[in-house]
């Protein structure tokens, strides 16, 4: 990449380094407590692998990662796992089908009301506090509902159902 078309740079502007990423790279995994090797390599052939899984087309994948469909890389870093192959010739069989797992359980997600970026498994946005899920939503909708009506019968009964509620959040933060 030139001009602007750069994605990783330094603090003066200038194009980083492979050296430089790799030790990025390692201690964001050293800090996530990975106690396997980290190198930005790995996230290639993880990536690759990837979109074997989900069936993307071989020549797809040549293009989109070497620009050449001729290339002799792809069984280099392509590495499935005997489950893997197993899963597909089971489910093409007709026998079993692939296990259903949440595909984008990786991915950060964006606030719709203030558009920040949150964590994969935030359920509330850090920025405004709203909820990020469905989940989040009703538990949100539960306790206003709770509350608005608590608030025209007993204001003192109110304010200790808030308090327990904080009480409980603060004990349990990854409880809804």
């Amino acid at each position: 990449p030139t001009g602007d078309a750069l994605v990783f740079v330094s603090t003066d502007g200038q194009p980083l380094k492979y050296r430089a990423i790799a030790q990025v790279i390692t201690r964001a995994g050293e800090r996530a407590g990975i106690k396997k090797r980290i190198h930005p390599h790995l996230h290639r052939k993880s990536r690759i692998t990837e979109l074997v899984r989900r069936n993307y087309q071989e020549s797809v994948i040549k293009e989109a990662m070497w620009g050449n469909l001729d290339t002799a890389m792809f069984k280099t870093y392509v590495k499935l796992s005997e489950k893997d192959i197993d899963a597909e010739f089971l489910e093409r069989a007709g026998i079993a089908k692939k296990e259903e797992k949440e595909e984008n359980n990786h991915l950060p997600r964006q606030c719709k009301y203030c558009f920040a970026m949150n964590a994969p498994t935030s359920k509330y946005c850090h920025m405004c506090t709203r909820p990020l899920t469905g989940e989040a939503a009703n538990a949100v909708d539960n306790i206003e509902g709770a509350l608005t009506l608590l608030a025209g019968r007993d204001e003192a009964a109110l304010r200790s159902i808030v308090r327990r509620l904080i009480a409980e959040e603060t004990a349990n933060p990854s409880k809804e």
